[in-house]
């Protein structure tokens, strides 16, 4: 029941819009707490709890719990903090927290890590078949497929291109920007598995790689048309000259570069997050948007300068741009993480990520580098989107922390049995 109630979560993945009963309530969102009530009843027939004490789940409780101390302090018991503190809640501890337990409730092995797989490829081919056919429905017969979709958000999305020659596909998330983000994500991975993986002809596994790869193209995102080059680039450069990264080296990096940005911001008159702004949106897309992203980059800035040092420390809580009385809210996850968690918040955030960059690194089957390009790619799409609600990042980093612990059982086990 274990095994497929996670199934039924990971074919689920994409819908983060798409037959949802509100912007918060997706089908991932309600069907996670369906998962808690099976690892709990599952947890309470086993006896015992997986041990829960990984570092990646203290890490982002960590983060959690400066987060939680910023909702205290600035928007105890108001509706929209309290609102957003729960999205804060699912997001760390069902998407990530739980899946993170839930795949170590099933075992460890290779044959479950590509079971597990599996049934993601089959979630983004489907997906990616929807966009497909949205784009060639849309163009050569005129017919919007999104009419049919019942959406909370967004029912009326703007989705032509090229002076309305084209049309962008979203698939079932929320628009074209959320579905790139998705394929990102997934699709490296997914693509490894349709091309080596995949039980098939050969034409076929190309076919589906293939359909992959439209699905995130016809999404005219500059956001990923930015970043997968970026991350497939970071991932090269990895297995070319720096295969052995010690995790004290990530964290130093890491911190220097987080200096190196808040340096940035009186020599060149925006960070390192607003020149991303700029350069992607503008370079790429030259879309309204722009204008929209830099105003509200420009207004956290100036406002955060003057912010007092508690607040710095400690952040302004869940919806802290409300709290802040901003009019708008950041489109950047990482200012955002900041504003809101403070300091320590956001350094639980990024120890979070440098960590399971680590763990890539210590992956040794050929899998780890699309599980590298995926993490980048999304990691760096986050600094131009601010949803931090969505799953895609945390089920990945779940299933990278699963993998490397599968791999050290399936050696342990060679070892023990070559040694036996």
């Amino acid at each position: 029941m274990l095994k497929y109630g996670l199934y039924i979560y990971i074919f689920l993945l994409p819908f983060v819009s798409a037959f949802a009963i509100s912007g918060t309530l997706t089908l991932s969102v309600l069907w996670v707490v369906v998962l808690i009530l099976i690892y709990v009843f599952g947890s309470i027939q086993r006896g015992y709890i997986e041990d829960p004490g990984k570092p990646e789940n203290l890490l982002l409780a960590g983060f959690f719990l400066f987060v939680f101390l910023g909702y205290v302090v600035n928007g105890f018991l108001q509706v929209k903090p309290t609102n957003h503190l729960i999205a804060y809640f699912i997001t760390v501890f069902a998407f990530f927290v739980l899946l993170n337990q839930l795949m170590d409730s099933m075992g460890r092995g290779w044959d479950i890590v590509w079971d597990i797989v599996a049934i993601l490829f089959y979630s983004m081919m489907f997906a990616s078949l929807f966009a497909v056919a949205e784009f060639g429905l849309k163009v050569f017969a005129n017919i919007n497929v999104n009419d049919f979709i019942p959406r909370p958000l967004r029912s009326d999305y703007e989705h032509s291109v090229l002076d309305k020659l084209l049309t962008r596909v979203r698939g079932f998330s929320e628009e074209s920007g959320h579905h790139a983000m998705m394929m990102e994500t997934f699709g490296p991975l997914c693509g490894y598995y349709a091309l080596v993986k995949l039980r098939a002809p050969m034409i076929v596994r190309w076919l589906c790689a293939l359909i992959l790869l439209l699905s995130l193209l016809l999404t005219f995102s500059a956001g990923a048309f930015l970043f997968m080059p970026f991350a497939t680039g970071i991932a090269t450069l990895y297995f070319l000259a720096f295969r052995h990264i010690k995790l004290l080296y990530l964290v130093g990096g890491s911190l220097v570069l987080l200096v190196l940005n808040f340096v940035a911001v009186p020599l060149l008159g925006m960070s390192a997050f607003g020149l991303i702004y700029t350069i992607v949106e503008g370079k790429l897309s030259g879309g309204g948007s722009l204008t929209d992203r830099t105003d509200r980059f420009t207004a956290f800035t100036n406002f955060y300068e003057q912010a007092d040092i508690f607040h710095r420390i400690v952040g302004y809580g869940p919806s802290g741009f409300r709290v802040a009385e901003l009019e708008n809210s950041i489109l950047s996850l990482y200012p955002t993480i900041l504003f809101e968690g403070g300091v320590f918040g956001f350094a639980f955030f990024l120890a979070f990520l440098v960590y399971i960059f680590y763990v890539i690194t210590k992956i040794e089957h050929a899998v780890k580098i699309y599980l590298m390009i995926g993490f980048i790619a999304c990691c760096g799409h986050y600094a131009i989107v601010g949803g931090y609600w969505r799953p895609w990042l945390w089920f990945l980093c779940a299933l990278i922390c699963f993998i490397a612990r599968s791999e050290i059982f399936e050696r342990t086990f060679e070892k023990d049995k070559l040694s036996g």
